[in-house]
């Protein structure tokens, strides 16, 4: 991969703890700053959680709270959807971020998303390009 535009962030025991479900507990700030700087500088953040109904409002409440904005919460960007001409239900994106992934680490996922050679590309060309009708 040349670089990382589009990332899919897990909430519960990522970017918050969450013991017990749907408790929202303390927010981890260091990962909350890093995914704002990556969007700050172009990238794309795709909020995937399996909170649905009342208990996504609630996260869609706290993530409002703490300020941090995406650009699709539980589906695929707008512009994925057009060039492939459908939501399927797995969300596409370069890179998925859940700290409870093996080898998942805020030093890790700081080092591929803010490295300066991912922000130089992220200034660049758009990396979805649309296909032509046919």
């Amino acid at each position: 991969m040349d670089h990382i535009s589009c990332v899919a962030l897990d909430l519960d025991d990522t970017l918050w703890e969450c013991n017990p479900y749907p408790f929202i507990g303390q927010v981890n700030f260091e990962l909350l700053d890093i995914i704002k700087s990556f969007h700050r500088a172009g990238g794309k953040v795709i909020i995937n959680t399996c909170r649905e109904d009342i208990q996504a409002a609630y996260a869609i409440e706290k993530l409002n709270e703490i300020g941090l904005k995406y650009d699709a919460f539980n589906e695929n960007l707008p512009e994925r959807i057009k060039q492939y001409g459908s939501d399927c239900r797995k969300i596409g994106a370069d890179t998925y971020i859940d700290l409870k992934t093996p080898g998942c680490t805020i030093e890790a996922i700081r080092e591929a998303l803010l490295s300066p050679e991912n922000l130089k590309q992220l200034r660049m060309k758009p990396r979805f390009k649309l296909n032509a009708k046919r």
